[in-house]
């Protein structure tokens, strides 16, 4: 059975960076193990309510089926832009709406978009502590992907 890999884009800024970097390691995943199936959610492309505390089952809108893709995955790549020092509320809110048993004893690796590449710290103090509270095995170290204005470019190199 083909172990299937998810990208979560945390991200709802049109035309922003998180998933174009979480595409690129799905991409890469996927090339250096053929084996691996990837998708991609992208949190701009499915309306989640509010998490209330309801069962899941009573929300009315893609609430149910995210969950169900998410509890379906083996394995995560999860990127977040960074805004005031920590990962995006759409990004708290989805999680809030998972049951511990849906992450519980998966993997996941993190990505960070930010504007300078210190933005890679919140991953390690606010993403990673919230993920291991679901039980999960996280990938040793984060990446960050400052994407500021220039110099800096999509992988913190200095442009010409």
């Amino acid at each position: 059975m083909a172990t299937t890999l998810l990208g979560i884009s945390g991200s709802l800024t049109k035309g922003g960076s998180t998933r174009t970097v979480v595409e690129h390691a799905l991409r890469a995943a996927t090339a250096r193990y053929p084996e691996v199936t990837a998708a991609i959610l992208d949190l701009r492309e499915v309306t989640l309510s509010f998490c209330d505390g309801r069962p899941v089952h009573e929300y009315t809108d893609d609430t149910p089926q995210v969950v169900a893709r998410i509890q379906a995955a083996d394995a995560y790549v999860i990127g977040t832009p960074i805004y005031r020092g920590s990962y995006t509320g759409s990004l708290k809110n989805l999680l809030d709406h998972l049951p511990v048993e849906a992450l519980m004893g998966k993997v996941a690796g993190l990505i960070a978009t930010g504007a300078t590449d210190h933005h890679y710290l919140s991953i390690d103090q606010e993403l990673r502590p919230v993920l291991i509270w679901f039980n999960m095995h996280l990938v040793p170290g984060s990446q960050g992907s400052p994407l500021g204005p220039p110099p800096l470019s999509l992988w913190g190199r200095r442009r010409p």
